[in-house]
């Protein structure tokens, strides 16, 4: 229920502007407003605390004039609409409720037919896996701090992508492995 609000929607964000007779204009903008499983969705707001988005705390930090929010959607997501709730302001509590809509995962799929001696880990990449395994869980439990920027990020080089988030590894038709980066042409160096 959105109370003392109206929304302008476009494909990949909207915007929330909540006013009434005697209180200064309030907007949060949610980013983007149609996502995918995979996908990361921020929340923009000049003041905002207590908040939640599909059941997760939201943690706000600031960002310029604004404070900013983040939360990633899990490759599994499934379809559906993931509800918000933003509390914005101090006196009086005004808050702003909403869904953001998840559509299916369009990962791209990518099957090799390859000998099964290729395919089989071995110890060393056992090792390997562990380690970055590890990496992960130490940094995840680090606190949230401010971000250490304040623009846009720019491709590192001229974008074509070999291997886009999400890429579906399938060898000898059994899922493998799914890609949780992006790949850039080049060689080493460049």
């Amino acid at each position: 229920m959105l109370s003392w609000l109206s929304s302008i929607s476009v494909m990949y964000s909207f915007t929330f502007t909540l006013a009434a007779l005697d209180l200064p204009s309030v907007q949060l903008r949610v980013q983007p407003g149609t996502a995918r499983p995979g996908d990361l969705v921020a929340f923009t707001a000049r003041e905002a605390d207590h908040s939640t988005f599909a059941g997760h705390p939201l943690v706000f930090l600031p960002f310029g004039t604004n404070r900013l929010a983040f939360e990633a959607l899990s490759v599994d997501q499934i379809p559906g609409l993931l509800p918000f709730h933003v509390e914005i302001g101090n006196l009086p509590v005004r808050s702003i409720d909403g869904t953001v809509e998840t559509l299916p995962a369009a990962f791209r799929e990518r099957t090799l037919s390859v000998a099964s001696k290729f395919i089989k880990q071995t110890p060393s990449v056992k090792r390997r896996i562990k380690m970055d395994q590890n990496a992960f869980k130490v940094a995840m439990a680090l606190p949230l701090t401010a971000p250490l920027f304040h623009r846009s990020f720019v491709w590192p080089r001229a974008p074509w992508i070999t291997a886009p988030f999400g890429d579906l590894r399938k060898f000898n038709g059994k899922l493998q492995s799914q890609h949780f980066g992006t790949d850039l042409e080049g060689r080493v160096g460049n």
